[in-house]
């Protein structure tokens, strides 16, 4: 656990915030479409619309928030793992010369399968602790499996997902460029 908080803590918090602002304001969307009478089909496409729409400037305002927990990384590392170097950077994700649509595709595809991902995880490990609870060991050895399946591959889940939204990006440049 403390390997997550001082290696991943404010990707997660990115994520978390991400997720959460964008199912606020698809959720408001679709309250608001269905009180003025639209179909349940119409609802639904205009509400998924104002998600994609609003993912880059939601997208802009998590990453700074997960930015501003980066002393509290270096505090916990300092902390609980003295001596250990940080990861090594990541080289830059995106092409710089990419488009703001391929941008918005690599950023959508990231995020949609790290939540698939750790999401997975997150079930197995859940299913995994209940099962072992029934059966051997006590109910605190459960929750520390069911926590830490998810958070045991999130950095797993983060690589993998920054290298397909890569490649959706760089196939859906080519596709519209020749």
């Amino acid at each position: 656990i403390m390997s997550f908080c001082v290696e991943s803590l404010d990707d997660a918090v990115e994520d978390a915030a991400k997720l959460a602002l964008l199912a606020l304001a698809g959720g408001a969307a679709s309250l608001l479409l269905r009180r003025a009478s639209w179909s349940r089909r119409s609802t639904r496409a205009a509400a998924a619309c104002v998600v994609v729409v609003l993912h880059p400037p939601v997208n802009v305002l998590a990453d700074s928030l997960g930015d501003a927990l980066t002393p509290v990384q270096r505090a916990l590392r300092g902390a609980f793992m003295p001596g250990e170097l940080p990861r090594a950077a990541r080289p830059a994700r995106r092409n710089q010369r990419g488009t703001a649509t391929g941008a918005v595709i690599d950023d959508l595809v990231e995020d949609a399968f790290k939540l698939a991902c750790v999401g997975s995880h997150a079930l197995l490990g859940s299913a995994l602790g209940t099962s072992l609870t029934q059966r051997a060991l006590p109910r605190f050895a459960g929750t520390l499996i069911a926590l830490g399946a998810p958070i045991s591959e999130y950095q797993s889940c983060d690589e993998y997902g920054d290298l397909l939204g890569d490649m959706a990006q760089r196939w859906m440049e080519a596709e519209t460029t020749g």
